[in-house]
């Protein structure tokens, strides 16, 4: 299901699973695009380098 909340589209997904005691439950996700700043510093400190230097 796809809804239209504050201006933002949110995919909830309905799962449901049947339990062995026959109870029925139902699972829902919400799903939302935010901006992460991945390397605040402007390092991949993995190789030590600036993110510059990788796309000299």
């Amino acid at each position: 299901r796809l809804t239209v909340d504050g201006g933002h589209q949110n995919m909830y997904l309905s799962l449901q699973e049947l339990c062995a005691s026959g109870m029925t439950r139902e699972y829902f996700l919400r799903i939302e695009e935010v901006s992460w700043n991945y390397a605040p510093s402007g390092m991949n400190i993995i190789q030590n380098i600036t993110l510059l230097d990788i796309y000299v």
